[in-house]
């Protein structure tokens, strides 16, 4: 009969071991002399079973202690040339921070709470966390094609003091089997201690401060309340002094910074930490906050979490070419789209009648020419509430009314505005690449419209067109001259997207790819040290990529018409394609959205808010279409993703595939 004493007992409670597993261990583990006592010298004997090992006196029948074996996760085998790349492109990306498409800095929390063993295969739970990191925030990214080859690592350890352990490493292979190495040399002890790692985390992000298309994140993992004190007399306390902290990262980095906090144990009071991701939300930043108990599973589904926040943060800046804004975002509540939009007496509607007229942008003089309102339209109201956003804009419904202030239905728009605070001559500019880039695309799809019609055959293709846009300037309620931007408003049901400008296509994602060390080396005018293995790591593009493309046409077909494309979709793909081309190489347009209105004969697809990747823009220079136009790179990511289609060749355009 086994006999369990206090110490094991608890032992066995904290670790999850049932007595059950005990006597199995004893009659069916395998069975090692254990370290005698350090007191008495008596024997004891060590059972091994299902991964648990029983240490019991000399007679086996009483339990002294039981562990569960940790979890035991290999290195990476790496060559000599593999490390040495691994160095040369941290200092390339240490000398150039604005090369980083990513920088995440992780904070963990070693104070001496975290030698508790109440985690699931693993001794302690710092040993969990090291664990969970490299296989989910590491391991994760590079098995699943996340990265680019230029996404760095800080880390900080929190005990009384925060230390910074290591600073904007490469997400290679060689920085998973360093935090492996790390993890069996760092020891949890003292207190943890908030602020301090707060102030050496922003320190870290300085060298961001001028790059604004590196997207932030700091994930923060603690298993419990701050251990911070504050001086008597002081009329601050613990939780002000993180807000602060927060709200000065999110006034540096606004909406490209992530403010992620895992709570990692059980019955803990975690609202510092929750109260942190309020706080990071409510000053302009994403803020997320995640309880994960004592549980590797639970903390490896919060990790992931956060990892794809951090991709979809790195892919909109990727798609932007910029941060936004550094300054406050619009607070602004949101409605469904509403069909039956009642009377403007009710309190949903912002009226404007005073001092209102139109413009539109006029590319001859490069200014807006203005226009009093016809008869019937006295005027314009606008909802309170926004129905829609994109990464730039947010949308709302607006009517014109006439003098007695009735709805006018022929009519119906949607007004555009910026989703950031900033004062309205900037607005105006905002509004002015819009509607330059819109009626830049327009032209094409004109162009387009009439090259495939004298391909022959063509009779009922669609066409493609992009809405009229302009601008209602108006008096707001401070008597100050504002401005919103307008257009037609589409059927909201039958509202689509065909492509984007990171080279995603309807149905499909950005296709992963390997990222090419020495291309990935030539872009960043590294050396390679040559040998090893030729790949960073999967990851959906190489920075700076090359298209795939030649000038050799391929042959129109045979018969035309008889490629009348069933498959609409074909036609913006190929459109994109086309004026490329058409513009030698110059202009693409891409982000292709709006609606395909089957009512009309032939079809017509309207598109709107479109974007144009302009091949000559200087490297951190003016960008000529705005903050979508990711200039060459965006040209490459299209052609990653592009497969030539019939209409494709029927215009004549050279094969991605060449």
């Amino acid at each position: 009969m086994l006999i369990s004493c206090v110490h094991g007992r608890d032992r066995r409670h904290l670790r999850q071991i049932g007595k059950r597993d005990l006597v199995a261990a004893v009659q069916f583990g395998t069975k090692t002399p254990g370290m005698p006592c350090r007191r008495t010298g008596a024997t004891r004997w060590k059972y091994t079973f299902a991964n648990i090992v029983y240490i019991t006196d000399a007679t086996s029948t009483r339990e002294i202690t039981s562990y569960v074996l940790p979890l035991s996760i290999a290195p990476v085998p790496l060559s000599q040339s593999d490390t040495l790349n691994h160095l040369l492109l941290k200092v390339r990306l240490s000398d150039d921070p604005s090369l980083c498409s990513s920088h995440t800095v992780l904070v963990v929390d070693m104070s001496g709470s975290m030698r508790t063993s109440d985690v699931d295969n693993f001794k302690t739970r710092a040993d969990a966390v090291y664990a969970t990191l490299a296989l989910d925030f590491i391991g994760a990214q590079l098995d699943q094609a996340m990265l680019r080859g230029t996404d760095v690592v800080s880390l900080i350890e929190m005990r009384q003091d925060a230390t910074i352990v290591f600073e904007r490493e490469p997400i290679t292979n060689h920085l998973f089997n360093m935090l492996l190495d790390h993890s069996t040399h760092s020891n949890p002890y003292s207190h943890g201690n908030y602020i301090n790692a707060f102030r050496a985390a922003q320190s870290l992000f300085e060298e961001d401060m001028c790059n604004d298309t590196c997207a932030l994140m700091l994930l923060f993992l603690s298993d419990g309340k701050p251990s911070d004190s504050i001086a008597r007399g002081s009329n601050s306390s613990v939780q002000s002094m993180i807000d602060i902290e927060i709200k000065s990262m999110a006034l540096d980095f606004g909406t490209r910074l992530t403010v992620g906090t895992i709570g990692f144990a059980k019955d803990e009071d975690f609202s510092v930490l929750n109260e942190m991701a309020k706080t990071a939300t409510g000053a302009g930043c994403n803020g997320i906050f995640l309880k994960s108990d004592s549980c590797a599973v639970a903390l490896s589904k919060s990790i992931s979490r956060l990892t794809s926040s951090l991709s979809v943060t790195r892919t909109r800046l990727s798609s932007l070419g910029h941060a936004g804004f550094r300054g406050q975002l619009r607070e602004v509540e949101t409605e469904s789209f509403e069909k039956d939009l009642g009377q403007l007496s009710s309190s949903g509607w912002n009226v404007y009648e005073h001092g209102v007229s139109k413009c539109c942008w006029n590319p001859m003089i490069s200014d807006w020419d203005y226009f009093d309102l016809k008869d019937p339209v006295a005027g314009f109201a606008v909802r309170k509430k926004r129905f829609g956003e994109g990464a730039e804009r947010i949308v709302f419904q607006l009517v014109d009314f006439n003098k007695d202030h009735h709805i006018l239905g022929k009519n119906r728009w949607v007004a555009k505005d910026s989703r950031f605070v900033h004062d309205e001559n900037k607005k105006m500019e905002f509004h002015q690449v819009f509607c330059e880039t819109q009626m830049k695309a327009g032209d094409l799809a004109k162009a387009f419209n009439v090259e495939l019609a004298t391909r022959g055959g063509f009779k009922f293709f669609p066409r493609i067109r992009f809405l009229d846009c302009f601008v209602y300037v108006f008096l707001d309620e401070d008597d100050v001259e504002s401005g919103l931007l307008v257009e037609k408003m589409l059927d909201q049901t039958k509202y689509k997207k065909w492509n984007g400008n990171d080279g995603s296509v309807d149905g499909l994602a950005h296709l992963p790819e390997t990222v090419n060390l020495e291309e990935l080396f030539d872009n960043l005018k590294i050396t390679h040290m040559g040998g090893g293995s030729s790949n960073i790591s999967s990851a959906p593009r190489a920075l700076g990529s090359t298209m795939r493309v030649t000038d050799r046409l391929v042959s129109a077909a045979a018969n035309p018409s008889s490629i009348m494309a069933r498959n609409y979709a074909d036609f913006p793909q190929a459109f994109s394609h086309w004026t490329y081309f058409h513009s030698k190489r110059q202009f693409l347009v891409c982000d292709l959205q709006g609606c395909l209105d089957m009512g009309v004969v032939p079809p017509v697809f309207e598109f709107t808010d479109p974007a144009i990747h302009f091949s000559g823009n200087s490297k951190g220079g003016k960008r000529k279409f705005g903050r979508t136009d990711r200039g060459k790179y965006g040209i490459a990511d299209f052609f990653k993703t592009h497969k030539c289609n019939d209409i494709c060749r029927v215009l004549g355009l050279p094969s991605d595939n060449d």
